[in-house]
């Protein structure tokens, strides 16, 4: 890029002396996905990244992954606790870690099974509506490195950039899906075919983010079609990771 452009968030005036800004956020993982030069600018890229980008590491999906993987974060060096969960370690074939979370439940079954039943709280000082924003935010930035910078410009998006930067009201809520995907790549976007493409999924290790950048309504009802997890703007609960284990209670 030479000259001057305009940020995407802000329209003001920038330049390559506002360097780069991450598509997929490095507090998740080393990455390449950078937007051009001067395509958001330094103030706002670093309201995206310490407001918005620093709640996805709180979720508890992706804390518990980050955390299981030892994954480092932008100092390069693994977190020795991130959302109330420690770093993992390695003894011989086996691995654990620890988690600041209540005591475990314990369900017998008929057939004298017992169900272990862990829940994983989101990590302190969580926000559910920036979390949100955050995930919209990665969809509509990936979607600018796969079609380009002017195509998320276009008055399409405009309420999209506006709800990810300064919403309003301040509690503005756009709904996401959420599954898991299962694919092997940590961190990806998935582009869906519906009318200009305001349908896409964001794959941050191993789970699968679905947005409507267009905030058509419609990704309620393919939600329901794929028998999926959707979170309506009317959800203001975070969602609690559930973890189960089951096996026979040994008794003496």
């Amino acid at each position: 890029m030479t000259g001057l452009s305009r940020c995407l968030y802000c329209t003001r005036r920038t330049s390559p002396a506002d360097g780069l800004a991450h598509a997929f956020p490095e507090c998740i993982g080393k990455n390449d996905s950078t937007l051009p030069e001067g395509a958001v600018c330094g103030p706002c890229n670093g309201y995206l990244g310490s407001k918005l980008e620093s709640q996805l590491v709180r979720y508890p999906q992706i804390a518990l992954s980050i955390q299981m993987a030892g994954l480092p974060g932008k100092s390069g060096v693994p977190r020795k606790e991130l959302g109330g969960i420690e770093s993992g370690k390695a003894h011989g074939e086996e691995w654990s870690f620890r988690m600041g979370i209540p005591r475990p439940s314990i369900a017998d079954g008929p057939d004298g099974t017992s169900q272990l039943v862990v829940e994983v709280p989101p990590g302190k000082g969580f926000s559910f509506l920036r979390f949100r924003r955050a995930i919209h935010k990665i969809a509509l930035e990936s979607l600018a490195l796969q079609e380009g910078l002017e195509y998320v410009r276009s008055p399409e998006f405009a309420a999209a950039r506006t709800y990810i930067k300064n919403p309003k009201p301040a509690d503005l809520s756009w709904g996401f899906a959420e599954a898991p995907s299962g694919g092997p790549r940590p961190m990806h976007a998935v582009y869906f075919e519906s009318g200009l493409r305001e349908i896409v999924g964001v794959n941050i290790l191993g789970t699968l983010f679905v947005v409507d950048l267009r905030n058509s309504g419609d990704l309620g009802a393919l939600a329901v079609q794929q028998s999926v997890n959707f979170y309506g703007p009317e959800v203001r609960e975070v969602p609690v990771l559930r973890l189960f284990a089951e096996g026979k209670r040994v008794t003496e």
